[in-house]
């Protein structure tokens, strides 16, 4: 997994809240993993984004 936070401009709090949130609603609804990106964002063409 790997989770690319926000500028924590905001609450550091609230960011840890609402990604544990969101974990265990996943959990909870049995939800599929999505498909592994296995690639650079940084890299991206601007076409390509």
């Amino acid at each position: 997994m790997e989770y690319r936070g926000g500028d924590f401009s905001g609450s550091i709090h609230l960011y840890g809240a609402v990604l544990l949130a969101a974990g265990l609603k996943g959990v909870e609804d049995k939800l599929e993993l999505g498909p592994n990106a296995n690639f650079n964002v940084d890299a991206l063409t601007p076409e390509e984004a």
